[in-house]
């Protein structure tokens, strides 16, 4: 029961009388036992707006009930008779939202996973809650979490926080919060120490893709929102993120891929040294596996890092008219390269929108190449790239690309040749463009003074490639693929560290 009693002077008169009672003092009665049922059901009467006109009395009474010494559960219920509140006349009253901040703050400490669940309803139904209450309850959830729905509701909290504005994307509590939770939940190694000591090993790579899929989810809205890493000590962690991202992402595709004996243990062995992830440590029996859905989610991770990459860079208007291509995140070769890698053996499905990511981020990272601003692309990953767009989609025989993707196909390659053609080495990929060329050509034959001049240009490139490999007197030698180091991501975690000493 509530301790507030109201005098007459307090009870307002409008409403209906039932049964010797108004409207109001219904709503009261219903107050004192936490019954939000009934109270949602007497707001949407007749009169209840007149009802509430003045609800001091009402807010008096929860500023009396919301203390430390109550139990969790009876503040929960509490905050179940607000929210049906805030969907009323009195929604827009500030004194509703210091009652739902006061009940998420002595929350924090009695239940943190509910504090979590009652600021995001909170958020969700309009109500304001301070950048120090969000980030406090943040970071006790986060402290506390058991599982991957503990750490799901954190993520939800903060996705609702940065989407709402609620947290300043330039604030520097809430740039170093999501700084530490993406280095977290991005993380391809069991990362389970560095979120509580509370939290369940994690011991399968399915269990290691699915934090890294609430990963993804966070770093979208991270980059949505417009958070700034420009500092030293951050502004790498949107491309550690993506790098993360696709690790972890072919290694579940291809993972998936053995289990339906699609390819080999060593093969998948191999790609885990490679990237430094001990998966021998992580073949125990998993009954729920499903190569299918770990298929998806391989595929989700891939196309999750190639999103982001393709958000570090955007176009600007000046005033001369023209536009001008802007870094909004720093983006490593290496990451590039970790990510069109990724998508190669990853077997990544590419569609239109994929393919125009590919080609964004190549050339925008090239033009700002150019400048000093740009990251250091290497033949490699531009052979990997113009591969991965002239590929066919696998669901489709010679001829039967739509007319409409075939021209956006010839699109994509023709914005990746404009600053790589020089560099590109893979004649086979170039040939391969020249057909793409032709098949936009027999879709758009308008386009044929374009696809022409690409044409001869590739032609040209090709011949200096071959001209060159005459006049190579030496043997060439055998190929090897770049000696990688093992666990880069916490190396450069180590080197974060470091740096903030």
């Amino acid at each position: 029961m509530m301790n507030q009693s109201f005098g007459p002077s307090e009870k307002p008169s409008a409403g209906r009388q039932r049964g010797g009672l108004t409207l109001s003092q219904e709503i009261h009665r219903a107050l004192d036992s936490l019954d939000a049922a009934r109270i949602g059901v007497l707001t949407k009467e007749a009169g209840a707006q007149d009802a509430l006109r003045d609800p001091s009395a009402i807010f008096r009474r929860f500023q009396g009930e919301i203390r430390d010494d109550q139990t969790a559960e009876r503040l929960h219920k509490i905050w179940t008779v607000l929210d049906v509140f805030s969907q009323t006349s009195m929604g827009n009253d500030r004194r509703l939202s210091t009652s739902a901040e006061r009940c998420v703050v002595v929350l924090q400490a009695k239940n943190p996973p509910i504090a979590v669940s009652v600021a995001h309803q909170a958020l969700d139904r309009g109500l304001a809650l301070s950048p120090q209450t969000i980030l406090a309850t943040l970071s006790q959830a986060w402290n506390h979490a058991k599982t991957i729905e503990g750490l799901g509701s954190c993520v939800s909290l903060l996705e609702s926080a940065l989407i709402k504005g609620a947290l300043a994307p330039t604030d520097r509590q809430t740039i170093g919060k999501c700084d530490a939770l993406l280095a977290t939940l991005c993380d391809p190694n069991p990362c389970h120490k560095r979120i509580s000591s509370h939290y369940k090993p994690e011991m399968t790579l399915a269990e290691v893709s699915t934090r890294m899929l609430l990963g993804a989810r966070l770093a979208q809205a991270v980059v949505g929102a417009g958070v700034v890493f420009s500092d030293s000590r951050n502004q790498e962690r949107i491309s550690l993120a993506i790098r993360g991202l696709s690790t972890v992402g072919v290694l579940a595709s291809r993972q998936a891929r053995h289990k339906v004996g699609e390819i080999s243990q060593g093969s998948l062995i191999a790609a885990a040294d490679e990237v430094g992830f001990q998966i021998l440590g992580f073949q125990a029996k998993d009954a729920n596996y499903d190569p299918q859905q770990q298929a998806a989610v391989g595929a989700a991770l891939m196309g999750a890092a190639l999103s982001l990459a393709h958000q570090c860079f955007c176009s600007e208007s000046l005033l001369d008219g023209t536009d001008r291509t802007v870094r909004l995140y720093a983006l490593s070769g290496a990451t590039v390269a970790t990510l069109f890698r990724a998508m190669e053996r990853g077997k990544l499905e590419l569609g239109d929108s994929e393919r125009e990511s590919i080609a964004v981020i190549t050339s925008c990272a090239l033009e700002l190449e150019q400048d000093q601003r740009g990251a250091d692309l290497q033949s490699a990953t531009l052979n990997c790239a113009l591969g991965l767009l002239v590929k066919r989609p696998g669901d489709l025989s010679e001829g039967g690309e739509l007319a409409i993707s075939a021209i956006r196909r010839a699109n994509c390659v023709a914005h990746l040749l404009y600053y790589a053609l020089p560099r590109i080495t893979e004649v086979s990929f170039l040939k391969s463009a020249s057909a793409v060329f032709g098949v936009a050509f027999e879709a758009n034959p308008d386009g044929v003074n374009e696809y022409s001049s690409w044409h001869d240009a590739i032609d040209r490139r090709i011949v200096d490639i071959e001209k060159n490999r005459a006049q190579k007197v030496a043997p060439m030698s055998v190929s090897r693929r770049p000696q990688q180091s093992l666990g880069w991501f916490s190396q450069a975690l180590k080197e974060g560290e470091e740096g903030r000493r």
